[in-house]
């Protein structure tokens, strides 16, 4: 009889009859009938073509040329075999003498759809004949692919036995327009099958389940429960247990642990654990009880609960068993509910019908991979490795998770990159056969940051996953759920194989190649955020006279940041903005360089929030808004990134101390147009001197006709040698004429030269005569400000020694030299510091009305390099220093760092500014490096990114790039707790508050809410603490409640813990974490996972308590971490709450 037909493979074997090898395929065919196909088919795999000699010498064998390489170009040649026990046997042969197998360990049925290109649903094309356990058995039927989605026969069942498990009670099958109870019972009862014993209930349970003739078997834990107990009752009563579609027996392997799945093997039939569907569909329930689900997802309750069930069970069974049959009928029905509810077993056979696997591999990631990338290779000329498992000598390099900023915030927008990991495979053609290990020539490669290459051009994975990518879009718009979810765990799961051992394609640097690129892409994009600004959203205002130093055209100017506005250009949102043309602003880039950026606007408003004053010296200090984000420094990092931009961090004053100690002040000033005067070194050494240690020596004549004829230099004990390294050099030079020294004050020098007097007296006086540092000297070379400062130094400066190190600094009473001083430092790259002495001076016993100010060099050996003295008494001391005392990884760079001495809150009235800095969007203002914000939408910043790797993958790897950075939300108000006992932010932790549907919701993260390892209580806790803060709300008075009322019991019925047993109770020897204490104290464990409160006398399972309530363990270790992770960024505590302390303050800094 011919017939067309399609079909679903439920179950897949082979047979061997006369040496000959057949494969057998059971299924469902589209008119609900069962079917069996029957193929001869002979086993093979592959060696290469130039092993063929070798092997030939080793076993006889059929073999046939191909056209097939494998990955590195070989041809290779198909080994033919019977049988297929035959193939491991000839494998091993061969690779003891060293050739390679290819595709030598595929399952022979599996080897047989392949080929044929079957993935779950097929064509039947033959004659067909019928027999009493299958509708339609097929010999040697065509069999080619089709797509077809099959209604397969499910049947739930569900046994009860006594509590001690010593008798069966019943058996309950349920199924579509179907239901049935067998009860042990010697009298007759309404819809019940009854039985005088268990042998006639056993026969009869076999007799039906060959009459429904499910293709699907399932219940809750039905394999390790159910079955396992009615095998060994039929093993007990000798009695056939003959489900099978072929009679034979099941062929159980039973696991004695929690840790180990069992197996069971029915020809013909699969057998579906709802419980493993629930969980390989990645459905998160609190616990995995039946009872627990059927309430989440069907709002229903089992019949009978509690410690006490197998006893209920056992009256029942002796005085209601109609109840007993409706209780056991009943968790049929739940199972059953579950299942068509949940979508899990459509969703099984979508990700069968997908990858060819069989329904109850599904999850074999492994072999789904096998599955799809074998058959592509093929198609595409290419065999693919036999396994090999590997030893992993090396970790895989982890995804890269960026350091956070922990706080309260508002409105964040939240971006992330869709299916990160396979689209770089897309991207960069990761692929095993594109794999160039030890390239010759890196000519069309692609080469990834860990080193690894790849042929450009599409391999066998990309065009896998390009296929799902399009069949996932294609889902989405027809509103296909199933498939989409089928898709994403198939896609999720390659990454894990690829980075496998136990994978035939695994190479360490293959895994590790993904996870570089997709370090290498978020750094990258955090890079490109942060050049828009939005490392962290803050608004950011400093006071008006903060000092910015701006470049227009080659002038530099250190200008009061208020200044630079010079008229309001626009008004948005109570804000004004002036955009100046051509004006650039002091900053540092990534590579911690200081450079000149363009400034976008400059931006002023009034507000009323707090101003804070920073102090770094008695000297200096900045001025800045509570929200304002200051430049930090993390010296210390995890990975020590060569990179120095990563290291910058931005820190609100309010954080100051925490994470961050030290800030980011000013070292190098970049140089602009050099305008030189071209003097001598010695005219600039002199120049220096003078400022410090010169004068004009007028007379009343000269001061009568304002003439100037002499310089006057008190050179003190030095004397000598500044004759010989400044004057004679200079009277040689024709800038002096002569000079003498005077009788009366040792060390004073009269200099004569009209050329350098007037000179001096032109460029280093003011119009109130007093000795000042002249301006053109910022434009000068570096060295003739190094030789001014050299001169300065040796007369008004010093180094003195403290333990055994130099301390160089110069002092003087005059601001404007100190300014002046600072900016030559800065502009020839050395830093500096300044402060004040806090007493006044005192002159021949009377204090005066001047202090003394110094200027402090902080990079002394850079100052001995590029400075130094001129009097070798100075310079002595000095030459002690041979390299830095510490090694600080920013010597190299552009900037030092400043510690804060003191922080105040100041008033103002005034407007605040803040200016936009092109590409680092920061700049130095007090000398102290800030940060400024632009306000960009998620929607403009997910195209910028995606725009900018367009182009960037495009020029340097000339690939298309399948990125895709999305806009997901914004979060009204989020939370970004710290790692417990640090300063640092927690990582994938967070809560925010987002609107849905026009109503708020929140929406945690990694937080204690979503953990199974805390309490109920603990999440009630966590959620309505949230609500409050996103709601401005004080959370005093619901703490205190709160724990009131737990004290009190009224939620008794939120302290279980549920923790799950991860190996043997006897192997946990060293340490016993409180869930195995408590499990310790069940009579039977009947579950890995453990339910269990804290008592007075630790911990103790809920079928056993026996103590009171611990409420103090509840309050420390479940209640205050919560609280304290919100409260700290309130500067308050739970035990400040609780007792009723006074909260601290940011100003006892």
């Amino acid at each position: 009889m011919e017939h067309k037909m399609k079909g679903f493979i439920i179950y897949q074997t082979y047979k061997v009859i006369n040496n000959q090898a057949f494969v057998y395929l059971y299924g469902r065919l589209e008119n609900g009938k069962s079917f069996l196909t029957i193929n001869e088919y002979k086993p093979y795999f592959y060696i290469k073509e130039s092993d063929l000699p070798t092997a030939i010498k080793l076993e006889k064998f059929d073999y046939e040329k191909t056209n097939l390489k494998d990955f590195q170009g070989n041809n290779v040649v198909k080994i033919v075999l019977n049988i297929p026990k035959q193939v491991p046997e000839i494998r091993t042969l061969f690779k003891e003498v060293g050739i390679e197998c290819y595709e030598a360990d595929i399952r022979f049925p599996m080897r047989f759809l392949m080929d044929k290109n079957i993935k779950g649903s097929l064509n039947l094309e033959g004659s067909f004949d019928v027999e009493d356990t299958v509708d339609r058995i097929y010999k040697e039927p065509e069999l080619t692919q089709t797509e077809f989605t099959p209604e397969l026969k499910v049947l739930s069942l569900d046994i009860e036995t006594s509590s001690d498990g010593k008798k069966l009670y019943s058996i309950a099958l349920y199924s579509k327009n179907y239901k049935k109870v067998f009860l042990v019972l010697k009298k007759e009862l309404k819809d019940i099958l009854t039985f005088k014993d268990e042998p006639s209930l056993l026969n009869a349970f076999v007799q039906e389940i060959k009459t429904f003739d499910p293709d699907i078997i399932t219940g809750w834990n039905v394999l390790n429960f159910d079955l396992k107990y009615l095998n060994e009752k039929f093993r007990k009563h000798k009695i056939e247990f003959s489900i099978s579609k072929d009679l034979s027996k099941p062929r159980f392997r039973f696991s004695d642990n929690f840790f180990k799945a069992s197996t069971v093997d029915i020809v013909g039939r699969q057998i579906l654990d709802a419980l493993d569907l629930l969980k390989a569909s990645f459905i998160k329930v609190q616990d995995y009880k039946l009872s627990t689900v059927a309430s989440k997802i069907l709002g229903k309750s089992k019949l009978i609960e509690g410690v006490n069930k197998g006893l209920e069970i056992d009256r029942l069974f002796k005085e209601s068993p109609e109840k007993l049959a409706e209780y056991n009928l009943d968790d049929t029905i739940l199972v059953y509910q579950i299942i068509e509810k949940t979508g899990i077993l459509d969703l099984t056979i979508k990700r069968s019908l997908l990858t060819g696997m069989e329904l109850d591999k599904v999850s074999a990631s492994i072999a789904s991979l096998d599955s799809l990338y074998i058959r592509e290779a093929n198609q595409k000329g290419l065999v693919c490795p036999t396994s090999k498992f590997e030893e992993r000598t090396e970790r895989i390099k982890g995804g890269y998770v960026m350091d956070s900023i922990p706080g309260i915030y508002e409105f964040i927008i939240n971006l992330d990159f869709k299916s990160l990991y396979p689209t770089i495979m897309m991207t960069f053609n990761i692929d095993p056969a594109s794999f160039v290990d030890n390239p010759k020539t890196t000519e069309n490669l692609i080469k990834s940051p860990n080193e690894a290459y790849f042929i450009n051009q599409e391999g066998i994975l990309p065009i896998i996953l390009k296929r799902i990518f399009n069949e996932r879009e294609l889902a989405t718009k027809r509103n296909d759920n199933l498939t989409k979810q089928a898709l994403k765990i198939l896609l999720v799961s390659f990454f894990g194989v690829m980075a496998s051992p136990n994978c035939r394609f695994y190479n360490l640097k293959i895994a590790n190649a993904i996870t570089h690129f997709a370090r290498f892409i978020i750094q990258l994009t955090a890079k490109k955020l942060e050049e828009k600004g939005l490392k962290v959203i803050y608004g950011d205002s400093v006071l008006g006279d903060t000092e910015i130093i701006i470049k227009n055209k080659n002038t530099i100017t250190f200008t009061a940041i208020k200044d630079s506005f010079k008229k309001v250009s626009k008004i948005n949102h109570g804000k004004e903005y002036y955009s100046p043309k051509g004006l650039k602003v002091l900053t540092l880039n990534q590579k911690g360089r200081s450079v000149f950026r363009h400034i976008k606007y400059i931006m002023r408003h009034k507000t009323n929030k707090k101003i804070y004053r920073i102090w770094f010296t008695n000297l200096n200090f900045i001025d800045v808004t509570e929200d304002h984000s200051l430049v930090g420094y993390l010296n210390v990092i995890h990975e020590r990134s060569k990179f120095i931009g990563r290291r910058l961090i931005n820190v609100k004053p309010t954080d100051l101390g925490k994470k961050v100690k030290s800030l980011v002040t000013l070292k190098k000033i970049p140089s602009t147009k050099v305008k030189s005067k071209n003097y001598p070194r010695e005219v600039y050494e002199l120049m220096g001197y003078f400022i410090g240690d010169g004068s004009f020596a007028r007379n009343n004549t000269h001061k009568k006709y304002n003439k100037d004829y002499y310089l006057r230099l008190s050179t003190g004990l030095d004397e000598e040698e500044v004759l010989k390294k400044i004057i004679k050099p200079l009277i040689k030079l024709r800038y002096l004429s002569n000079y003498w020294k005077s009788k009366t004050r040792k060390g004073d020098i009269t200099l004569y030269g009209l050329n350098l007097v007037k000179l001096i007296a032109k460029e280093l006086r003011s119009e109130e005569h007093l000795k000042v540092i002249p301006k053109w000297l910022y434009c000068e070379r570096e060295e003739n400000i190094a030789s001014f400062l050299r001169g300065l130094f040796s007369s008004d400066g010093t180094a003195i020694m403290r333990d055994n190190r130099p301390i160089v600094r110069l002092t003087t009473v005059r601001s404007d030299i100190v300014q002046d001083v600072e900016r030559l430092l800065y502009i020839i790259g050395i830093s500096n510091s300044s402060f004040k002495e806090n007493n006044p001076n005192k002159y021949k016993g009377k204090i005066s009305n001047t202090y003394s100010k110094h200027v402090v060099i902080k990079d002394i050996l850079l100052f001995k390099q590029k400075v130094g003295f001129l009097l070798k008494r100075k310079q002595s001391r000095l030459n002690v220093l041979k390299s830095h005392p510490t090694k600080k990884t920013y010597y190299k760079h552009d900037f030092d760092l400043t510690k804060i001495k003191k922080i105040e809150i100041i008033k103002n009235k005034d407007y605040v500014y803040d200016l936009e800095v092109e590409v680092n969007h920061r700049f130095f203002a007090n000398k102290i490096l800030v940060h400024n914000t632009d306000s960009i939408q998620g929607e403009e910043l997910k195209d910028y990114i995606n725009d900018f790797f367009k182009n960037y993958i495009k020029k340097e790897y000339n690939r298309d790039s399948l990125l895709d950075f999305e806009f997901e939300k914004v979060f009204i108000k989020f939370f970004m707790p710290k790692l417990r006992h640090t300063e640092a932010g927690a990582k994938k932790r967070y809560a925010g508050l987002v609107i849905k549907e026009g109503k708020e919701k929140l929406e945690f993260t990694g937080l204690e809410t979503i953990r199974s390892d805390w309490t109920p209580l603990a999440k009630k806790f966590q959620e309505e603490l949230l609500w409050l803060i996103f709601h401005n709300e004080p959370p005093e008075k619901f703490i205190m409640s709160f724990v009131n009322d737990l004290e009190k019991g009224k939620f008794d019925d939120l302290l279980i813990y549920r923790k799950s047993i991860r190996k043997e109770l006897e192997e946990y020897t060293r340490i016993t974490p409180a869930h195995v204490k408590a499990a310790r104290k069940l009579k039977t464990l009947e579950s890995n996972k453990i339910e269990y409160v804290l008592t007075e006398d630790g911990p103790e399972p809920i079928q056993n308590l026996k103590h009171k309530i611990d409420y103090k363990h509840y309050i420390n270790k479940q209640i205050k971490p919560i609280a304290d992770a919100v409260l700290i960024f309130f500067n308050k505590s739970f035990d400040e709450i609780i007792k009723g302390s006074k909260q601290k303050s940011i100003l006892n800094f």
